[in-house]
C-alpha cells in the first residue's frame, strides 16, 4: 500500500473541497458546517 500515493489523494481531495468553499463562500455566506 503505497503511502505517498494515499496521501497525494488525500491532498488533492483536500484542496479540491477547499477550493469549492472558497468559491461558494464568494458568492453566497458561508453555511457549510453541516
Amino acid at each position: 500500500m503505497p503511502l505517498l500515493e494515499n496521501l497525494m489523494k488525500f491532498l488533492m481531495m483536500f484542496g479540491y473541497c477547499l477550493i469549492m468553499t472558497i468559491f461558494s463562500g464568494k458568492e453566497q455566506p458561508m453555511h457549510l458546517h453541516s
